[in-house]
């Protein structure tokens, strides 16, 4: 079985994550729902909000892996992590949620425009009302 810890790599990330725009919350976790819990033990981690009913949770790996961890599985193990990487899970997760009815998640809202997973389009709207003829 892996170990897992919170590293200074781990802390960057999420350091370069909220300067980047993050709206959500990052807090130190070692409090899992079972599914996590089967991955991460009893492991300390740095878990991050805005994950429709999730939250995920970073870590390195003994091995020397940033890994993201959600509900139910891992969802990246890498030898480097990004900001990038992080926004690409939330709107994969997002994406997931949408058609059960979870909204898209304001703790990244202005990270999934940066990264190009939404764009703003502004329509000008003309009318007409009618009224009673004076």
């Amino acid at each position: 079985m892996s170990k897992y810890k919170i590293t200074e790599r781990v802390i960057a990330l999420v350091e370069q994550l909220i300067s980047e725009g993050y709206e959500g919350e990052a807090s130190l976790s070692s409090s899992y729902c079972t599914g996590t819990g089967e991955i991460l033990g009893a492991a300390l981690s740095v878990q991050l909000t805005g994950f429709c009913k999730e939250s995920l949770h970073i870590v390195e790996s003994d091995g020397g892996q940033i890994v993201f961890v959600g509900r139910y599985e891992e969802e990246f193990r890498e030898p480097e992590a990004t900001v990038a990487d992080i926004v690409a899970v939330a709107w994969s997760m997002y994406r997931s949620y949408k058609d059960r009815k979870y909204s898209m998640p304001e703790e990244f809202k202005g990270l999934f425009a940066k990264y190009g997973y939404l764009t703003t389009r502004t329509r000008v709207v003309e009318e007409l009302i009618e009224t009673d003829k004076p």
